[in-house]
Order: structure tokens, then C-alpha cells, then sequence
């Protein structure tokens, strides 16, 4: 019994180190894409402008972002948008289009890879 107790707490170290150490991390290569929809007839919003602020530690101490970038992107016919971060940590997404309520997302960077799908709705 006190055996398997021992190893419990072994393995609920391990694992609270791993999350500890996995939390707060630059991501590398990473690329944002996706859509830009009208929300009541799915037709693509093509030329919408997306403000994309980008955040990332880069040697910091990881208690706080110590980078940020800023960029516009636009959609293209498809309502498509691509952008490649060198890393991330932390994107915001921003979008401001003429005749459509105002869109605001957050992401928390984890994965090399985001895809969007975002349906805007017309005021």
C-alpha cells in the first residue's frame, strides 16, 4: 500500500512538471489560415481587412509577452486568409468591416497549425 501511494505521487510530479513546462511556450512556424463569411447568406466576405497582433516570449521569462507584431491581411475572392508567424504565442484577430458588427477572437497558440472559420453578422 504505501509502495503504490509512493509511486502516485511519483507520477503526479511527473505530470504537473510536464504541464508546467509545456504552458508558456513559443510556438514555431506557425501558420494562421481560414475563412471570412456573411453569417446569414455563407457567401464569402471577400477584401475584408483582418488586423492580426501577434505575441511571443522570445527568451523572456515567460510570466509576460515580450514581443508583439502587428499586421493586416486581407481576404481574397474566396474569403481566404493566410498569414505565417515565425512564432507565437498568443494571436489576436481583429476585424472591422464595413457593414458587419465588429469580430474579436483570442487564440492561445498551442499547435503549429490554426484554421478559422469566421461568420460575420451584418448590423
Amino acid at each position: 500500500m504505501r509502495q503504490e501511494l509512493g509511486i502516485n505521487k511519483i507520477c503526479l510530479g511527473i505530470i504537473t512538471f510536464l504541464l508546467l513546462t509545456s504552458c508558456n511556450n513559443d510556438i514555431q512556424d506557425v501558420v494562421l489560415e481560414g475563412y471570412v463569411y456573411d453569417k446569414t447568406t455563407e457567401l464569402p466576405i471577400k477584401n475584408a481587412l483582418l488586423k492580426i497582433e501577434n505575441a511571443y516570449y522570445e527568451g523572456g521569462d515567460f510570466d509576460s509577452y515580450n514581443h508583439y507584431d502587428k499586421y493586416e491581411i486581407t481576404t481574397n475572392e474566396k474569403g481566404y486568409f493566410k498569414i505565417e508567424l515565425d512564432k507565437s504565442a498568443y494571436i489576436q484577430i481583429d476585424i472591422n468591416e464595413a457593414g458587419y458588427q465588429n469580430y474579436f477572437q483570442a487564440i492561445e497558440v498551442y499547435s503549429k497549425s490554426l484554421s478559422k472559420m469566421i461568420y460575420l453578422s451584418k448590423i
